[in-house]
């Protein structure tokens, strides 16, 4: 959450899942500032937790049909947690460790893309890990929402800022903690192969693809760094 907010629009409306949106017609150059703290490590505060508020869970526990492998799976991976960030964990780590990082994601459509991607491709982008842990929380009972956005950024000498491309584009999970709150996981593995070259999207029945430069890499991590070093130095 913001802690300062400069924005030149004249309305800033915060939403119900602690978002901002403008209003009606102030998207058109819009400039802001906006300072925010490094979000805590959530950590265990004991087994006695305080019940999901029921606006949260009527929100963020919701489901659509789903092939009953993907609940079973979830459980198996949790079955020795016995807290929510315990089970968040578990299932973080074992999409991380047990499937592979790939933007290659030609071949056959699936009628239930999840379900292709956790029980036979076992490969994908940050979109698909992020999905599949969202709904892998929300079966074990804890709300879930996934987030998109961008990661990282190249330094430009010349104004002073940061450029933020599609290629930083990446996505991630937020799990509701009881006793905790919001608490941010990125279940998506490092990309251990040769950089990949494939197109920005593909066309017929191959699946839309993202250049996601910083898939697999810790997103704290990268923001803490570049905080600490501050932009680079150029000789004149």
């Amino acid at each position: 959450i913001p802690e300062h907010i400069e924005i030149n629009a004249m309305m800033l409306r915060r939403t119900s899942e602690g978002g901002y949106r403008l209003g009606l017609g102030e998207a058109a150059a819009t400039q802001y500032l906006a300072v925010a703290y490094f979000e805590n490590e959530p950590y265990e505060t004991g087994l006695d937790q305080p019940p999901v508020p029921p606006a949260i869970g009527e929100r963020y526990l919701q489901l659509p049909p789903l092939d009953p492998r993907i609940p079973a799976l979830g459980a198996d991976w949790t079955r020795e947690a016995l807290t929510a960030l315990g089970k968040a964990r578990a299932i973080e780590s074992r999409l991380r460790s047990t499937y592979g990082y790939t933007l290659e994601m030609r071949g056959k459509a699936s009628a239930d893309p999840l379900a292709y991607f956790l029980f036979e491709r076992r490969r994908g982008h940050c979109e698909y890990f992020a999905s599949a842990m969202t709904v892998l929380l929300r079966s074990a009972g804890i709300p879930a929402r996934m987030a998109t956005g961008f990661l990282g950024g190249t330094f430009n000498p010349i104004s002073g800022q940061y450029v933020v491309r599609a290629s930083d584009a990446h996505a991630w999970v937020e799990a509701f903690l009881p006793g905790w709150g919001w608490a941010t996981f990125d279940p998506t593995p490092p990309d251990t192969n040769v950089p990949s070259t494939a197109p920005a999207s593909t066309t017929g029945n191959e699946e839309t693809t993202f250049d996601h430069e910083n898939d697999g890499k810790d997103p704290f991590e990268i923001l803490e760094k570049q905080a600490e070093e501050g932009p680079p130095e150029y000789n004149s």
